[in-house]
């Protein structure tokens, strides 16, 4: 919970224009937030909310992105926890706003907590000793101790008004300084202030995960390597141990099998920890159009839905070019003795999942065992591959390119 938790008094000040309240937060970790709250004086409030992730260097609360806005009428007077109906994901290290307009009525309340200095507290009792020993007091006069010390610092709590698209905001820290002067000139600083009566609820995400590319390209043909990194990092301020085994799950291509890329145990608090991965385009990506890799976590064998608020950086997707790589027959975008065997099967009419007839036909004077014996002797190095191993491009409008 990120808390400007308040001082000892809460009281309001009306206005007829409309004003708004706002306290800027910066997330300790990757988390999510999706419950706010604020403490209202007045029964019947209407709270009008927004939720900004800010820029680098925001000036302002609403110097960057509204990401979620709620509006809610409370009958009572006190605290209040609000569902923003989905959750907000948050980056370590980043700030972001909750503004509130609070209307009562025809008017709009800022709240203000407020309490007491010391130096407030001792002057106001010792203005009743004298009544305290006229109704017969003896002793020493001594009362329960009860004041507060508020802080707001310096980009915290912010007061605007004007329009959405001119507003105009004060730094709370700069408003009460004035205050304070205005209280000692008058021989009256008696009061502490401290932050708008906003809190975020943040929930920390245990860890946080990406799935990307490491030597991009625009385009993949078949038999192209696509190169990707896995990482995982633990988020929180604990040490996961060895009893805590998580699991990164990686699914790539057209076929859409799942394939254990790591298993890690005692990952540290705030470890990172990278894994590196190759794949080889098929013909099958080539007929898709794309090929996609994605990014699942397990704990302990079971899939683990984290909500993946960080979804983007689990997943991408490039694009293929018609091509297929010569030789190539079972359409894995390497030649190896499968090929061999594939084209064998082809012309025992065996059945099969996947066979590329255009690929297998190395001579291009049909399929033959001629075809079976060239990527043989390829695979043996005698030199006399022809197209081989090369990828073949063919224009989109030429037909047939779809595999046999």
């Amino acid at each position: 919970m990120y808390d400007f938790m308040p001082v000892v008094n809460r009281d309001r000040v009306q206005f007829d224009n409309d004003v708004y309240m706002a306290n800027v937060f910066t997330a300790k970790n990757n988390c999510t937030v999706r419950y706010i709250g604020i403490e209202t004086v007045d029964a019947d409030t209407k709270v009008e909310y927004s939720v900004y992730i800010l820029n680098d260097g925001a000036a302002s609360p609403t110097d960057g992105h509204c990401a979620a806005t709620a509006e809610i009428t409370f009958d009572n007077a006190g605290y209040h926890k609000v569902d923003l109906g989905r959750s907000l994901p948050m980056t370590g290290g980043c700030k972001y706003s909750i503004i509130a307009k609070a209307v009562n009525g025809d008017k709009t309340s800022v709240f203000f907590n407020h309490s007491e200095t010391q130096e407030g507290f001792v002057k106001y009792y010792e203005s009743r000793k004298d009544r305290w020993a006229d109704n017969g007091g003896t002793g020493s006069f001594k009362p329960d101790m009860y004041y507060s010390k508020g802080v707001i610092n310096s980009g915290e709590s912010f007061v605007g008004c004007g329009s959405a698209d001119n507003m105009q905001w004060a730094d709370m820290a700069d408003v009460t300084t004035r205050l304070k002067a205005l209280n000692e000139a008058d021989r009256t600083d008696y009061f502490t202030y401290d932050n708008f009566p906003i809190r975020s609820y943040p929930e920390t995400e245990l860890f946080s995960a990406a799935n990307v590319l490491t030597e991009p390209k625009d385009t993949y043909a078949a038999g192209n390597v696509i190169k990707g990194k896995l990482a995982i990092t633990n988020n929180t301020e604990y040490d996961f141990n060895e009893a805590a085994e998580i699991e990164l799950v990686l699914t790539i291509g057209a076929s859409g099998k799942e394939t254990s890329t790591a298993k890690v145990k005692g990952l540290k608090a705030g470890q990172t920890l990278t894994f590196d991965y190759d794949y080889t385009v098929t013909q099958p990506d080539i007929t898709a159009g794309n090929v996609v890799s994605t990014l699942k976590i397990k704990v302990n064998g079971e899939d683990y839905d984290y909500n993946p608020v960080f979804g983007d950086t689990l997943s991408f997707t490039v694009k293929t070019t018609y091509s297929y790589v010569c030789g190539d027959a079972d359409g894995d975008g390497k030649i190896t003795i499968n090929d061999v065997t594939a084209i064998q099967k082809n012309l025992a009419q065996v059945p099969q999942d996947y066979f590329n007839k255009k690929a297998a036909d190395i001579d291009g004077k049909g399929l033959d065992i001629t075809d079976a014996t060239s990527i043989q002797r390829y695979l043996a190095d005698y030199g006399d591959s022809n197209n081989i191993g090369k990828t073949i491009f063919k224009d989109k409008y030429e037909l047939p390119f779809i595999p046999a």
